[in-house]
């Protein structure tokens, strides 16, 4: 050997070949760029039977082009149909006869325990119902 050769690679040559192994080794584990698939849960909880509504009320039959619901809100401990405030047991039977999906108004203040009881009614009297929570702001 000449006095002017070097035994192994430039320093910039060992550096570049690590890097690259480490990218390789990153899309072949699904850790970046984007090549991941998409086959991850991200995390999220999936919300049955609630929809957002900004505005609440109490307005009762609504025809629609789709299908015909009641709406009751719960504020507090209290049911309120047709702008009134009723008793759970009253209310039951209304909603039995109305043949309608019954839209949940759930405000702000609205109790667990209202919410529910009135749940367990619907369910043990098979009548249908969707809950409507205020958007979060």
């Amino acid at each position: 050997m000449s006095k002017g050769e070097k035994k192994g690679g430039s320093p910039i040559a060992i550096i570049v070949v690590i890097l690259i192994v480490i990218i390789v080794l990153l899309v072949i584990f699904g850790k970046g760029f984007g090549f991941g698939g998409g086959n991850g849960d991200g995390g999220a909880v999936p919300v049955v039977g609630s929809v957002s509504k900004s505005e609440t009320t109490a307005e009762t039959p609504v025809e629609t082009s789709e299908a015909s619901y009641v709406e009751v809100t719960i504020s507090e401990d209290s049911y309120i149909y047709e702008n009134n405030t009723i008793e759970l047991a009253d209310l039951i039977e209304k909603l039995k006869s109305a043949d309608s999906e019954v839209h949940i108004n759930v405000e702000d203040s609205a109790t667990a325990n209202a919410l529910e009881q009135l749940h367990t009614e619907l369910d043990s009297n098979g009548i249908a119902y969707l809950d409507i929570t205020p958007e979060a702001e």
